[in-house]
């Protein structure tokens, strides 16, 4: 016997699905979202997932994909070839180099690699939403859905746009994150910037190996590279409400290697920052550099510093954020105004630099583990509630 949610649409298994009728399959949605989860890809790796979601999209009618943006990009485009409004809805397809510890059915078979940030839950989502539009072609205008390499280590978006192949303009882009620690199916947002600039940097320190009874003989960098570390540490303003918030994290150190017979010439310290803007961390950058460089001068070491992982603000637009309170009245969901911007970067920002849209934030449970946490796990269960948000905001877009 069917089962069938509010909408009037069928619950089905994999199997049963008919992709030419109006039939939502959210057990369907659950095995990609678990099989996804058990053949995770690392960021820029993503080949073998890109071409399991474009194959989804190419046994259906009314769509257009494009793959191989930016990467391992891929994007849906529905087209009523009317005119109207450009909608688009983005999700990113890259795991973690998190080893899977859960004892689970779909348990990640790759080693050391695993969905700890919800990915394979954001596609399954994306996907359900466009087998929605497969059956229900939007009567004006056009729908587009982004899936994102790369996200991870912040180049996915920019390769995107930047790629000659992107083709599409969209008038709005819409993105969500899964957050735990906020009730299930709970709406979150924040006005205005809803995540840092970050930017992660690496320095490297040279000076001259010895041989470790005879330290003074050389030049060892461990002084140096603590120096660093404390005085870089005091730059750090956690106060979020301020507006020259800035958060420094040493995410890694290395001095030497385990020879106990040599005292080191070389070592490194890597940060990661977060600022509220681009300007703050210009400045933020400017000042660990004057740190980086009198310590250097002091101990006679050469240096060099190289820049990654970089993710600008997102700037949540004020219609989008409209849209999405209407479409929590409409389904009479849960919404919430976050007390602070959200900590992590996301680079999402790239695209909310070039088109209005909005991230928001999808309660995934007070009791499910954070994000990037070696026991995390999307819950299925949020799967129909992003569709249905993103189908509301569709709905009342565009309108014959």
């Amino acid at each position: 016997m069917d089962v069938r949610n509010d909408d009037g649409y069928v619950l089905k298994k994999e199997g049963n699905c008919i992709f030419g009728k109006k039939v939502m399959v959210i057990n369907d949605l659950i095995n990609l979202r678990q099989s996804l989860h058990q053949h995770p890809e690392l960021s820029g790796q993503e080949h073998a997932t890109a071409a399991r979601i474009s194959e989804y999209f190419k046994h259906l009618n009314n769509c257009q994909v494009d793959p191989n943006i930016g990467g391992h990009g891929v994007v849906i485009t529905f087209d009523s070839r009317k005119d109207g409004l450009h909608l688009a809805f983005r999700c990113e397809l890259d795991a973690l180099p998190i080893h899977e510890v859960n004892e689970i059915s779909y348990r990640s078979r790759a080693n050391g690699i695993s969905h700890k940030c919800g990915h394979d839950g954001h596609m399954a989502i994306i996907t359900g939403l466009g087998m929605w539009l497969n059956d229900n072609l939007p009567p004006t205008g056009k729908v587009s859905l982004i899936y994102q390499p790369a996200e991870e280590i912040g180049i996915g978006a920019r390769a995107m746009l930047e790629d000659p192949n992107w083709i599409i303009e969209p008038d709005e882009v819409y993105a969500l994150h899964n957050l735990p620690g906020y009730p299930m199916h709970q709406i979150l947002y924040f006005p205005g910037q809803i995540t840092p600039t970050v930017l992660s940097m690496a320095i490297r320190l040279k000076g001259i190996t010895s041989h470790a009874s005879e330290p003074q003989k050389g030049n060892n960098p461990t002084i140096a590279i603590s120096k660093i570390a404390l005085e870089v540490d005091k730059l750090n303003n956690i106060n979020k409400s301020d507006p020259t918030y800035r958060l420094i994290t040493p995410v890694h150190m290395y001095i030497g290697t385990k020879d106990y017979g040599i005292s080191p010439g070389s070592g490194e310290i890597h940060f990661t920052m977060r600022t509220h803007d681009q300007l703050n961390m210009d400045i933020l950058v400017s000042d660990i550099t004057d740190i980086i460089e009198l310590k250097c001068q002091n101990h006679g070491l050469d240096h060099s510093i190289t820049y990654s992982d970089f993710f600008p603000s997102v700037e949540n637009n004020n219609t989008c954020l409209e849209k999405l309170n209407r479409a929590c009245t409409t389904l009479n969901y849960s919404i919430f105004k976050l007390d602070q911007p959200l900590p992590f970067g996301e680079d999402f920002g790239f695209i909310a630099r070039k088109y209005k849209g909005i991230l928001f934030g999808l309660g995934s449970g007070v009791e499910t583990p954070p994000l990037h946490h070696e026991t995390y796990d999307f819950p299925d269960k949020l799967i129909e509630t992003g569709i249905n948000i993103f189908k509301s905001i569709i709905t009342s877009s565009l309108k014959k």
